[in-house]
């Protein structure tokens, strides 16, 4: 399948995941802006985006003398401190940028995992930054992926 093909299937699934659509309200009180193909350097720094996860086709690699192929997407996501939402059950400390940020990548990557099609594996690699721009947190997912077409299925370099 081509790359567009490929990126939609995690678009959707980001964008429709319940249970990440629960935590970012619960946890920030507004609906998860989810956008696609935006060129890394003209990612929003629009506070009334946040929070957003930003999706961007990278990478397709196929040949003729192997049956895999690999894919690379990244996300982006981003949200402010001053919108956080304190439970109702009240702790002592609140979760820092870095807490909130690492549980929002695991809902993300949960999402991902979920909507794998068949023979297809993902690594991740991620990274946060909790002190860059405070009170804004920020993070970023690199996604790669490898899928092996069933035997069969045609020449996995033209799908």
């Amino acid at each position: 399948m081509n790359l567009k093909t490929f990126f939609n299937i995690f678009k959707e699934a980001v964008a429709r995941d319940a249970d990440l659509s629960s935590w970012v309200y619960a946890t920030f009180g507004s609906q998860l802006s989810v956008r696609a193909d935006l060129p890394a350097d003209t990612i929003p720094d629009v506070e009334d985006d946040y929070p957003f996860i930003v999706l961007v086709p990278v990478e397709r690699d196929s040949d003729q003398q192997r049956r895999e192929i690999s894919y690379r997407l990244e996300a982006w996501l981003a949200f402010s401190m001053e919108d956080y939402r304190t439970p109702a059950e009240v702790s002592l400390t609140e979760p820092s940028g870095s807490e909130l940020i690492c549980e929002f990548i695991d809902y993300v990557k949960a999402a991902v995992v979920a909507a794998l099609p068949a023979n297809t594996w993902v690594g991740f690699v991620e990274m946060v930054d909790a002190l860059g721009h405070p009170p804004d947190v920020e993070g970023f997912i690199e996604m790669n992926f490898r899928h092996e077409p069933p035997i069969g299925s045609g020449d996995p370099t033209i799908t």
